[in-house]
């Protein structure tokens, strides 16, 4: 691969295309390793310069005036427009859900103090408008208001084409929502929509520092490997956040943006969904992510007929029971309950962890736990560099004396086939 320097921007775009890692940027110009370098040409289809060739061909001339024009006109964009990233507001009747709070974390995270970006929000449906000063507060700077008392909250196909509309007219360069039920569904709409990317579930976010694209981090392959994806060509740039990952957006005094009130453009939509039955599930709805003690619990178990004393520990703590991804796939505990990349993102007051080795996959989904309590018969486990009390041995031992303190209000001493004492 060939970089033309009189035509390279240094944008980094190729950078972040590479899947070889095998360009940097030097100064304000890209260098390819040669070494490294497979030839895929990536790096050349996704190059808005059009810099970067296969073979050392002389550049037609028409190539270099387009890139010219291209390099020019990125100057002049990013000299007098801010980058805008817009956050969807999710809420129920008014009541924000906490992977808005998020995502408004995420966008600050990106921007920092700089006034070259501009952060706004969306807040769709019945009960938006009484969310506005929240979500100033909260660090956004501009509200786009669609304050919809006719809007039912199950009409995601209304949903979508208003705020399609409103992102084709504003026209931000990023658009962040929570990765929750709604997200899920919401997002792929107003991607389809739009004819733009859209990357779901992501773990990291960042911005390559010239052009401002953003590149996405999240599991793939299983949760086996890290995938970092840039949308280098469509606009807005569309991600879902897995939740529970990024940093909460605190309040910052008195709200201090803008309101852009878009509800009366929109009259009333009829959507092709009806409300057939409404059924209210009894008791309280099952979220392993909001549990504030957990006993998660690993390939050490042995076999599913030993998960009742994993069910008995957690009974008498009164917390939750969580899993690796092993047991999940073998069936023995539902979906809802894996944690890690590609499970629950989980930080407990408490976590327990019985019979876990302590694989990237899982501990990226409870390192944040305040406080974390490994039980494993290996003293190498990587599970103990986590935990704040690690107890080396069979947890088939370990347990049910745990279980006799807690429910006798006792503390004693056990030994547990190691030189290590258990308390």
């Amino acid at each position: 691969m060939i970089i033309h320097e009189t035509d390279c921007s240094g944008c980094g775009i190729c950078r972040s295309m590479c899947p070889v890692e095998a360009i940097s940027v030097n100064g304000i110009v890209a260098v390819i390793d040669d070494e490294r370098c497979m030839e895929c040409g990536f790096c050349a289809s996704s190059c808005p310069n059009k810099a970067i060739r296969q073979d050392s061909t002389e550049w037609p001339e028409e190539d270099k005036e387009t890139a010219a024009n291209n390099s020019a006109a990125a100057d002049k964009i990013s000299e007098h427009r801010p980058t805008v990233i817009c956050v969807y507001i999710e809420h129920t009747g008014g009541v924000m859900n906490e992977s808005s709070y998020e995502a408004i974390g995420a966008a600050r995270s990106l921007t920092g103090e700089s006034d070259s970006f501009k952060i706004a929000a969306i807040i769709a449906g019945n009960g938006s408008r009484q969310l506005a000063g929240e979500v100033m507060r909260c660090g956004v700077d501009e509200i786009w208001l669609l304050d919809l008392d006719w809007l039912p909250f199950y009409a995601e196909d209304v949903l979508t084409r208003i705020i399609a509309d409103v992102l084709a007219r504003r026209q931000p360069d990023i658009f962040l929502g929570g990765a929750t039920e709604h997200g899920r569904s919401l997002f792929p709409r107003i991607a389809a929509k739009l004819g733009t990317g859209l990357c779901a579930d992501c773990t990291d976010l960042s911005l390559e520092p010239v052009t401002r694209r953003l590149i996405i981090t999240r599991p793939a392959l299983g949760g086996g490997v890290l995938a970092r994806i840039v949308i280098p060509h469509h606009s807005p740039q569309m991600a879902t956040l897995k939740e529970r990952v990024f940093p909460r957006a605190d309040r910052s005094g008195h709200p201090a943006g803008m309101i852009l009130d878009f509800s009366d453009e929109y009259p009333v939509m009829q959507s092709v969904y009806t409300l057939g039955k409404r059924i209210l599930q009894e008791g309280k709805r099952f979220k392993l992510g909001q549990a504030d003690s957990i006993v998660a619990v690993g390939r050490g178990i042995g076999t599913a007929a030993n998960l009742p004393l994993i069910h008995k520990l957690a009974g008498t703590i009164g917390a939750e029971i969580g899993a690796t991804r092993p047991l999940i796939d073998e069936g023995w505990l539902e979906a809802s309950r894996q944690i890690g990349q590609t499970g629950v993102i989980v930080k407990p007051s408490l976590y327990i962890a019985c019979g876990i080795s302590g694989a990237l996959q899982h501990t990226v989904g409870m390192d944040k736990s305040e406080m974390i309590i490994a039980i494993n018969s290996d003293a190498g486990a990587p599970i103990f560099q986590y935990a704040d009390y690690g107890i080396v041995g069979d947890l088939f031992r370990v347990i049910p004396e745990f279980i006799h303190c807690i429910e006798s209000g006792t503390f004693r001493t056990v030994a547990a086939g190691s030189d290590k004492e258990l308390i």
